[in-house]
């Protein structure tokens, strides 16, 4: 059961560790907000404040002369602070931009600062906080494949191909092959016709002896096929594109 009592924010503490743990749940899921949207999920943070929390317990004397809280949030939020330096980098720059990436987090707190007061603050350049800043960059990714934006479809790796990319284009050819593979004869024979060959779909029509209208049909039913392989949202086929021509 939590201790209902209030603690003294000013006078040492002499309960036992569970019940300083208890009490004080509160200031670590405070401290641990402090760290909200950087990356790491809630419950994760609220875990390690916690965490901290019970090291703050287990090492608290009331010798020390100080609150427990007062003991205990600098531990508290130094073990915060090591977890985003240690474990929350997916490319990790040198120790000294991370550790002052969270010098800048501390001092600034969502303030805008002079870059020449916080360097002087912190004992470094112009240069280095820009740096700090830089190396953000490197704290968390994005997939690749999430829209470029929220109103279009295409994903932010399409953005980054290359359309000279010869290695990109055999990686495709590698995957056209495989898909074909699993199309039968008929099939194959309609697309090297219209897009080998280049005979327009009413040519193709004459050829097979059923109307234009068909071949445009099974042409879409097949690009649609070919999309899905590749892993391209469907769309509407433009008809221009399958050389509609009389």
């Amino acid at each position: 059961m939590p201790d209902d009592r209030a603690p003294d924010d000013r006078a040492p503490d002499d309960r036992a560790p569970d019940e300083l743990i208890r009490a004080h749940l509160g200031l670590a899921s405070a401290l641990a907000a402090r760290y909200r949207n950087r990356g790491v999920p809630w419950e994760d943070l609220e875990q390690i404040a916690r965490l901290g929390l019970v090291k703050a317990a287990a090492g608290y004397r009331t010798e020390h002369g100080t609150a427990f809280g007062t003991y205990a949030t600098p531990t508290i939020t130094g073990e915060l602070r090591r977890y985003f330096r240690d474990h929350g980098w997916c490319v990790r720059p040198p120790r000294r931009l991370q550790e002052l990436r969270s010098q800048l987090l501390a001092e600034t707190a969502g303030r805008e600062v002079p870059d020449e007061v916080l360097a002087e603050r912190l004992g470094a350049t112009v240069e280095e906080l820009r740096q700090a800043r830089a190396a953000s960059n490197a704290y968390s990714a994005v997939s690749l494949d999430v829209p470029r934006t929220e109103d279009e479809e295409s994903a932010i790796v399409d953005a980054l191909r290359d359309p000279h990319d010869a290695m990109a284009r055999v990686d495709d050819l590698v995957t056209l092959d495989g898909m074909l593979a699993e199309f039968d004869a008929q099939d194959r024979w309609l697309l090297h016709q219209r897009f080998v060959a280049e005979l327009t779909q009413s040519q193709i029509a004459r050829r097979l002896g059923v109307s234009q209208m068909q071949v445009s049909r099974l042409l879409k039913a097949l690009l649609g096929r070919l999309r899905a392989g590749f892993g391209i949202a469907p769309t509407a086929v433009d008809q221009d594109s399958l050389g509609q021509a009389a």
